[in-house]
């Protein structure tokens, strides 16, 4: 590298074990504070976490309870599931009991408890002559029990009408219920769980070419089908008009080669996003990327093969959890004497540093030819423009890995 270029574009260094661990926990530290100083000054830690929950909460919607009751079947397929089943059961003894005082009110009315009843008079309900055989009475009739002891006359036309209200009554709770309960275990949300991102993530050197990396895996064999990942930034951003804009996003591509190609998820695929003049990290070093402001959202989108439901998993990255300068450490394949491919997971999160790498931007790696990944592919190189010391040190990597991918 030229005089100049060592001026401006540090490269990591090389340190021994003592060093390189009291340095990582410097730098760490530093990033830390760095991300905490961010935190304090737009007053919220995240806009999503880890796991793929949203970190937003909507105030100040205007009916929002009477939005929420015109859509009652989403509401309670989003509702947990003990605030669900509670809904479930009052339903049912909500209008047990409604119906409860309709018949109690129909008897009392028809003269059903009357001590001295006229000669030859016929009740509404036989059988019934107090409140509690009046409930018991109308849970019979809503759930179809059939006891035998209790019943309806056929003398009193507005019983039959009763009976009727009742039944249609059950069946639109019970099919309300039924599809609410399916819904909710069926939902493609708990496909997410078996979906699995990498803690970090990671920008390298690829064929010439900046790249920010992330891996993703499923850890079911009934891989989701259709798969692909996009990337979305989120930042602020002023506009030339003077316009702030608070959480701007800004979609970029990625995929097994930068783009958005679909991804067989049989075993543990790292993605990567290539910096180009067009990516929002072109122009931003290590201290850049450190002292920055914004939050990577990567989405996983499938369709879930056994139950033929799309299905998103999501997760995302603050600054400080793009390592600089590291790449993903290979995950071993174990020898079985079945002949299967059994992959260790054990290293999934884990990366490792490239010696020498440079902590200058894209934009200035390409001002310097560092990053002719063009010419480099005309040219047959292996590395395509990687500075030397990453690429010896790639050369030598792929010649200790054996079988390792």
């Amino acid at each position: 590298a030229s005089p100049s270029l060592q001026a401006t574009c540090p490269r990591t260094p090389q340190f021994s074990i003592h060093q390189s661990i009291g340095s990582l926990g410097q730098s760490a530290i530093m990033r830390r504070e760095s991300q905490f100083a961010i935190m304090r000054m737009r007053g919220y830690d995240r806009l999503v976490m880890k796991n793929g929950k949203c970190n937003v909460v909507h105030s100040n919607v205007r009916k929002r309870k009477r939005r929420y009751f015109g859509d009652i079947f989403t509401t309670l397929v989003d509702m947990k599931w003990r605030y669900c089943l509670a809904v479930f059961f009052s339903a049912f003894f909500s209008c047990w009991l409604l119906f409860t005082f309709f018949w109690w009110a129909l008897s009392y009315g028809h003269g059903d408890y009357l001590t001295t009843p006229p000669l030859g008079f016929e009740p509404c309900l036989l059988n019934v002559n107090s409140f509690l055989a009046t409930l018991l009475f109308s849970m019979e009739t809503q759930i179809t029990i059939g006891y035998g002891s209790r019943s309806p006359s056929d003398k009193c036309p507005i019983a039959v009408l009763l009976v009727t209200l009742q039944s249609y009554s059950n069946l639109i709770i019970t099919t309300l219920m039924t599809g609410a309960v399916l819904a909710k275990l069926t939902k493609s949300k708990n496909r997410t769980g078996t979906l699995l991102f990498s803690k970090n993530a990671a920008i390298c050197s690829r064929d010439g070419h900046l790249v920010l990396l992330c891996r993703v895996g499923d850890a079911r064999h009934s891989h989701l089908i259709d798969c692909s990942v996009r990337g979305v930034l989120v930042k602020r951003r002023l506009t030339a008009e003077g316009e702030t804009l608070l959480l701007e996003q800004q979609v970029i591509n990625m995929g097994l080669d930068g783009g958005d190609a679909r991804l067989f998820l049989g075993w543990p695929v790292v993605v990567q996003h290539r910096i180009d003049s067009g990516s929002p990290f072109w122009n931003m070093s290590a201290k850049d990327l450190y002292a920055a402001d914004f939050e990577l959202l990567v989405f996983m989108n499938g369709v879930v093969i056994s139950t033929g439901a799309t299905t998103e998993a999501r997760t995302s990255y603050l600054p400080t959890e793009i390592r600089w300068g590291h790449r993903f450490e290979d995950l071993s394949i174990l020898p079985t004497d079945t002949g299967e491919c059994v992959i260790d997971y054990e290293g999934f999160h884990d990366t490792v540093t490239v010696p020498g790498f440079p902590r200058c931007s894209a934009l200035e790696l390409a001002r310097t030819g560092l990053l002719d990944g063009e010419a480099s592919e005309r040219e047959g190189g292996s590395n395509h423009g990687l500075p030397a010391a990453v690429e010896s040190a790639e050369t030598q990597r792929q010649k200790d890995v054996s079988i390792k991918f």
